[in-house]
């Protein structure tokens, strides 16, 4: 007995599992550039909705909404100023000043915007009617963007009314 008691301190002790391998680094989410995040738009379906003209003889427009609701995009011309209102609703407080982004096939642009204190409570750009910009939004490639931090982005279809109120509004 004494033997298999020299016998078993003989034997070595087990070995330690062997170390880990090194975790393999993580790989980093990409952070998408202001650049790519203003494509994505492009991807978006289409807000649901339809646009209407509405002929004025000071200020015709092409309004965007839902059938009996009231329109969530506006584009107006304002003739005695040769200048093209873009609108969009917004739950912001009248008074408030801040921009809204419009991307199309060809073009990107943000626009300083406010809210006015009468009337209709839309976040409005205002635009020269000669604005190229305009050209991008009438002639874009079946759809152009309008966006405004902290609400909801509008894919707006191409539409022959918004055409229409431009080259009114440019006589």
């Amino acid at each position: 007995m004494l033997a298999a008691l020299f016998l078993a301190a003989c034997v070595a002790p087990p070995r330690p599992a062997p170390p880990a391998a090194p975790a393999a680094p993580q790989a980093r989410l990409p952070v998408p550039s202001p650049q790519s995040q203003s494509l994505a738009w492009d991807a978006a379906p289409l807000t649901p909705g339809s646009w209407v003209y509405r002929a004025d003889a000071a200020a015709p427009a092409a309004l965007f909404g839902l059938p009996a609701s009231p329109a969530i995009v506006a584009i107006r011309c304002v003739r005695a100023q040769r200048q093209i209102l873009v609108q969009r609703a917004t739950r912001a407080p009248p008074g408030t000043m801040g921009t809204v982004q419009i991307y199309s096939s060809s073009r990107a642009a943000p626009l300083r915007a406010s809210v006015p204190f009468t009337g209709p409570v839309y976040m409005t750009a205002e635009l020269a009617a000669s604005d190229t910009l305009l050209d991008a939004i009438a002639f874009s490639r079946g759809k152009w963007g309008l966006m405004q931090p902290g609400e909801q982005d509008f894919i707006l279809p191409r539409a022959a009314e918004v055409a229409r109120v431009i080259e009114e509004c440019r006589g």
